[in-house]
């Protein structure tokens, strides 16, 4: 797995024991990666009231639970 470089402004949360820092990409599009070993876990993108998950490194709920972190506090 390799490290990711994404931007360091967002959110830290924490789910399932474990630590992830979500970032900006784009407009409605966001990167997690877990902290501790940079890696990217996965996207989520949110727009219009639809959310789309992609998971790389986790499985897919983990990834849906980020997320839903992330919107509820208002990323």
């Amino acid at each position: 797995m390799d490290d990711v470089t994404l931007p360091t402004v967002g959110l830290i949360a924490e789910v399932r024991e474990q630590v992830f820092r979500i970032s900006r990409l784009t407009a409605d599009t966001y990167g997690v990666v877990r902290v501790t070993d940079n890696v990217l876990v996965g996207t989520f993108a949110h727009s219009h009231g639809q959310l789309q998950v992609r998971a790389e490194n986790v499985d897919v709920s983990l990834m849906a639970e980020i997320a839903a972190i992330a919107i509820r506090r208002g990323l």
